[in-house]
């Protein structure tokens, strides 16, 4: 496996299932009935959120050069993670790949429209829809993207992790920014820590030999 920094990703067009968007509205698959005028403004925001997404991501991987009981080093650049969550996951790991991955700034300003304007119901709705793009772009990335890539040179992923979970710190945003060129993609990490657009993610997983 060679180390990678700053590969960027273009997504083909993934409408995220309806379940993952009711879901986080509150409608958990089984549980309750869904008004209909839910199903329908539903319906309404994802045909509205087709133009409002740019799905992109940018990855870098890294060969793991140390692990302790509190943190992890990788590559030449001696990039530390200060984290025993990420030790843990990474134990069996040769690599790390930290990645950022974004919708873009579109949705996140019709939202604030269709709320100032006071359509709450929709700007609520069209929220979940941008939010679950996200995810769902991350995990197309971890899970086809590069485990597919991983796969043909005889590695599994293990589960990711992102800034802000356990006792990994906020701060690491500016890290993963910086080591994949999350700029490249139109990210950015403000001084408290968070990212803009909002609806991205960052992330670190691992790459295990297989067998």
């Amino acid at each position: 496996m060679d180390q990678i920094k700053g590969k960027v990703h273009n997504f083909a067009k993934h409408k995220v299932p309806e379940k993952f968007v009711l879901r986080r509205m509150g409608y958990p698959p089984g549980s309750v009935t869904i008004p209909e005028t839910i199903r329908e403004i539903t319906k309404k925001m994802y045909s509205l959120s087709e133009d409002l997404m740019n799905p992109v991501g940018v990855y870098s991987i890294f060969s793991i050069t140390e692990i302790s009981s509190t943190g992890v080093m990788l590559g030449e650049e001696d990039i530390e993670i200060k984290s025993a969550n990420i030790a843990s996951l990474l134990k069996k790991s040769e690599f790390a790949v930290l990645f950022m991955v974004t919708i873009g700034k579109s949705l996140e300003q019709k939202v604030a429209e269709l709320s100032n304007s006071g359509n709450m119901t929709d700007a609520l709705i069209l929220d979940a829809i941008g939010s679950e793009t996200a995810d769902y772009a991350a995990d197309i990335l971890h899970r086809q993207k590069i485990a597919g890539k991983a796969e043909k040179e005889g590695f599994k992923v293990t589960p990711r992790f992102s800034p802000g979970y356990g006792d990994w710190e906020l701060s690491a945003q500016k890290d993963i920014l910086r080591v994949c060129g999350g700029n490249q993609i139109g990210i950015s990490v403000s001084d408290n820590f968070m990212m803009s657009p909002q609806k991205s993610v960052s992330a670190v997983f691992g790459l295990v030999k297989s067998g």
